[in-house]
Order: structure tokens, then sequence, then C-alpha cells
């Protein structure tokens, strides 16, 4: 059984212990680590999904003392159906600024922290597809695979009169030093929604960086479709 860890809740342990059922996800079998939900709940978790949020995106500053490391950016999304079983999110308003603070320029003249330091923020979808549904306390919790709809976000940048070609690249999981697997998953208990966003790398120009972290959305639904 592996070990699987919400960001926001590693950061502010704010997510009831219903959560923690995703840390059974197997891949032994299926080679899909998610379990599947019953059509009647899938289009029940979709339903349950759709409407806009505000909140915010949580990340480590790694160059901050360790007791102080976690920052927050305000952020929105929004939840559409596709499909009677699946939806998608969009985030238009998603930050790249923070990756900056993960690279190191490799020469003198590799500007990549500049120029991610300058980057707009940028529109990032996922599917939304639901795996687990649980009922404690009279209360519905969901949760579901956030996977985003393109592994490569590709934008360019002007920085000191040049353009510059950025992709960010995402990856389907990563562990840390405990051994703990983080995967693309949300969380959905009434009109709360978090969940869990990894960063593989981002290559700036021709230059490579690793990432290797998770970024957090934690926000509340404010218009429900």
């Amino acid at each position: 059984m592996k070990n699987l860890k919400s960001f926001t809740v590693a950061l502010f342990l704010s997510i009831v212990t219903a959560f923690s059922v995703s840390s059974c996800l197997e891949t032994e079998n299926t080679g899909n680590p998610y379990p599947e939900l019953s059509l009647s709940d899938s289009i029940e978790a979709v339903n349950n999904a759709l409407g806009s949020y505000t909140g915010k995106l949580y990340y480590i500053d790694p160059t901050k003392p360790s007791i102080d490391r976690e920052d927050s950016l305000d952020i929105s999304w929004k939840i559409e159906k596709e499909g009677m079983t699946r939806g998608y999110m969009t985030t238009e308003n998603f930050p790249i600024k923070p990756l900056a603070l993960y690279v190191t320029n490799t020469t003198s003249m590799d500007k990549s922290k500049e120029i991610l330091d300058s980057a707009p923020n940028q529109t990032y979808t996922t599917s939304v597809v639901p795996y687990l549904k649980l009922e404690v306390s009279n209360s519905l919790f969901f949760q579901y695979s956030i996977l985003p709809k393109k592994k490569d976000m590709t934008f360019y940048v002007d920085y000191n009169g040049s353009s510059h070609r950025v992709t960010v690249t995402f990856a389907e999981y990563i562990t840390d030093a405990s051994g703990y697997y983080y995967y693309p998953v949300a969380y959905k208990k009434d009109k709360l929604f978090q969940g869990n966003i990894i960063i593989d790398k981002v290559t700036v120009d021709a230059t490579e960086h690793e990432i290797g972290t998770v970024f957090g959305i934690k926000g509340h639904q404010t218009i429900i479709e």
C-alpha cells in the first residue's frame, strides 16, 4: 500500500481523516492507481463539483528558513462538465512566478530565474474524474483525479527586449524523502475544494531545470452550476 499525501494536508492539517483513504491507491493489478465509481456515483460526484471557486495556491519557498517556508497566491478556477461522468477544471490565473524560486541560473548567460520571475499568469486545464465517494456523519466527501489536459504547458515570456520560450512539465506523481506519493488528486466536501498540482520540471529556452514539487490549491465554491 502506497502512502499518499495532499500538499495542503501536509502544510495545514486542514482536511478530515476521510482524505487519507486515498493512501490505499494501488497500481499493481490494473496499472490504474484510481478506483472506479459506479455510474450513478460518478454522475453525482461530477455534478457536485461544477461551479466557480476562489482560493489560494500554496507552495514552499525554498529560499526561506525551514520553519516559515509556506507561501501562497490568490487563484480562481472553474469546473465544467465534460460528459456525464467527468469534468474539466480551468484556471486562467495560474501563477508561474513561484517556479523562479526553484531555479538557479546555470551560467552567467542563463537568465531563466529572471525570465520566470517576470512571467505572466497562464491558463491551466485539468480533467476532473471522480474515483471515490464517502459518507461520514451525514456529510458527503468526493475525490477526483485532476491530471492536466496536457503534460506540457508552453508559452512565451518577453524579457529584456527578447521573447523566451518556457515549458512547464507536469508529472503524474512524485515521491518525497519519506516515501510518500503525491498524486494530482483533489478532495471536495460541501463547498471546500483542494488538491495537488505536480510540477516535474521547467525548460526556459533550451535550459532544463528539475523542479519536483507540489503546488496545492484550496478554495471554496462561490457559484454553483
